[in-house]
């Protein structure tokens, strides 16, 4: 398990617990829906590129429960889930990536420390490929990606792919 020192503002105490980073699992459909319950609409459509206003805990399942090709990792602080990331295989070196921060936690470092984490994963598994695809008009994602690297190409249709080779561990 991982922890992470989190964004703070001057007015935020420093003996608050760490970040918490660790594989999602199928008991974590409550927190997976307080995450999506605490998004804007506009950040669900970026997420998932359509309108998503209700819940169904058959579609939290498939985003929480242990898959073969998939990587998911949930940030979690004193109980509280903040984000989940995603990595879903595409081929044996290949993942595309997405991910989700409650709007209440955005700017404090949360979707950074998930998508490092989860880069890690990847690494350790011997992925040389990582993709993303987002809204051109999705500026916090954009901002992400590049922070670790990722360089983009398009847009096409109001979509631009964000790529990364990912250097294979010895």
């Amino acid at each position: 398990m991982e922890y992470v020192a989190l964004s703070r503002s001057e007015h935020e105490p420093e003996s608050q617990p760490a970040l918490k980073i660790r594989p999602i699992a199928f008991g974590d459909a409550d927190s997976y829906r307080s995450i999506l319950e605490r998004t804007s609409e506009e950040d669900r459509y970026c997420r998932f590129f359509h309108v998503v206003n209700h819940f169904d805990l058959s579609d939290i399942r498939r985003f929480v429960e242990p898959r073969l090709d998939t990587i998911g990792l949930i940030a979690e602080e004193d109980g509280v889930p903040y984000g989940v990331a995603h990595a879903f295989f595409l081929s044996d070196h290949s993942a595309e990536i997405a991910i989700v921060v409650a709007g209440d936690v955005r700017r404090h470092g949360v979707g950074h420390a998930l998508l490092e984490r989860l880069l890690g994963e990847l690494r350790s598994r011997q992925f040389t490929e990582v993709i993303a695809m987002a809204l051109s008009v999705n500026s916090s994602f954009a901002h992400l990606a590049a922070s670790v690297g990722m360089t983009p190409s398009g847009p096409l249709d109001g979509m631009t792919t964000w790529t990364l080779s990912v250097p294979v561990e010895a």
